[in-house]
């Protein structure tokens, strides 16, 4: 709202109100899905919710830093509109019939795009067009043009990490309806725009194919496809699990304590379950790519209203459970951690930066699993007590060759002193 000069010495009688303002302000939001990060989230580590070489969408759209990949969009709609035959004007007319609705999905979106329409399509387009041409580049696409040694579209480019993690950061996302428009135009496959999508940024982006059938058609953006893509199907909730509270013992605590873990044939996070004293669970990937992704899902959850808290309630899960270099290496092991830091100092180091990140209580269908392994730690006391014991002699005395022979040899020694013990108290009561 913008207010006239008015002198700080008297109380106003009117003000002049920015009434196209308001009128957004009091719109619906259900189409808003793409945010702006606001700095108290960005604070700790910005370059994690900027885009370092390329922008997709308007928030970043002009920045000087990005400017040299411009060149490579229209690369990327010249190939479109010669593969397809097509005209820009059809792309355009395409978008401009859901200009209203794109424009919908930016939250902040600035006052220039609002009043150019024409503007914001041509951004749609030039954007989505490269977006489209990447993912396919990435999924192996044949005929597509370009030659193999191509600077940005091949598999082997060397900014293709750098592309990876842009591409998943909240404010460089664009609406699937604008690509979904694309694809229909060009007229290029059998199946329905939004399916190819999907599946093209499930393939392109984890190399598997999406299992989620019409869940992946809610999907919002690439970065929620990424998202519901991790989590899989809902969780099945338990009662009032939303109220329970969330106490967290560290994985060798739990190990010690008779729990067992185990990898789970999927890396869905609806998989994580707790049957008996087994807590089936996804392998964590760490590494300097998912880092962004984490980061911007943990934002999207926070911003976007009504969106359940999974991967928040997963990376404080995570970050609860590992808390010492004795617990990557207990789940490394096990296969539950793949990473490519190189040491597991730097893997505790990751996981609790990631953790640090959340500062409130997510509400998740993962604290069920948490109250029930706490449960389960807590019934058949003397068994765990005897297990316990039983870890702590195993990992003191089985840990390598030599400590099992001076394990064995001290046995023997003491058997021996027992034994000459025996002998001489029998010997001193013979003579007497």
């Amino acid at each position: 709202m913008e207010i006239s000069s008015i002198s700080s010495t008297q109380t106003p009688d009117w003000v002049v109100i920015d009434t196209d303002r308001l009128q957004r302000l009091k719109a619906p939001k259900g189409r808003c899905s793409i945010y702006g990060v606001p700095s108290y989230i960005t604070a700790r580590n910005d370059a994690a919710y900027r885009p370092q070489l390329v922008s997709v969408g308007p928030y970043h759209h002009g920045e000087l830093r990005l400017k040299p990949m411009e060149e490579h969009k229209h690369r990327a709609l010249y190939r479109v509109l010669e593969r397809s035959g097509e005209s820009v004007k059809k792309f355009q007319a395409s978008l401009g019939e859901v200009v209203d609705q794109l424009m919908e999905c930016y939250e902040q979106l600035g006052q220039k795009w609002r009043d150019d329409h024409n503007k914001f399509v041509e951004l749609m387009l030039l954007d989505g067009c490269f977006l489209l041409e990447i993912l396919r580049v990435w999924n192996g696409e044949d005929d597509l043009g370009y030659t193999p040694g191509d600077p940005i579209f091949s598999t082997n480019s060397t900014f293709k990490s750098v592309l990876f993690r842009d591409l998943l950061k909240l404010e460089n996302q664009q609406p699937l309806l604008a690509l979904e428009r694309l694809v229909a135009v060009e007229k290029r496959i059998a199946i329905a725009p939004i399916t190819y999508i999907c599946n093209l940024m499930c393939y392109s982006l984890s190399r598997t194919r999406s299992s989620q059938g019409s869940s992946s058609v809610s999907s919002l953006h690439m970065l929620d496809q990424v998202r519901n893509n991790t989590i899989g199907g809902p969780w099945q909730k338990q009662p009032n699990y939303e109220k329970a509270k969330v106490i967290y013992r560290k994985a060798t605590d739990y190990s010690k304590l008779g729990i067992i873990f185990k990898k789970k044939e999927t890396n869905l996070l609806s998989d994580i379950n707790l049957r008996d004293d087994t807590l089936h669970l996804p392998c964590f990937k760490i590494n300097n790519l998912t880092e962004p992704a984490w980061l911007n899902a943990v934002a999207f959850e926070r911003l976007h209203a009504g969106l359940s808290q999974e991967i928040t309630a997963y990376i404080e899960f995570m970050g609860g459970i590992i808390r010492s270099v004795e617990d990557v290496e207990l789940l490394k092991n096990l296969h539950l951690i793949d990473t490519s830091l190189p040491t597991d100092e730097k893997v505790l180091e990751f996981v609790q930066m990631l953790d640090d990140r959340i500062d409130f209580y997510p509400v998740s269908s993962l604290n069920h699993v948490v109250v029930a392994l706490n449960d389960r730690v807590k019934t058949g006391k003397f068994k765990r007590v005897i297990h316990f014991l039983g870890f702590d002699f195993k990992r003191t005395y089985f840990k390598s060759p030599w400590t099992l022979i001076g394990l064995v040899a001290a046995t023997f020694l003491l058997i021996l002193t027992v034994c000459q013990t025996v002998y001489t108290i029998l010997s001193f009561y013979s003579s007497t």
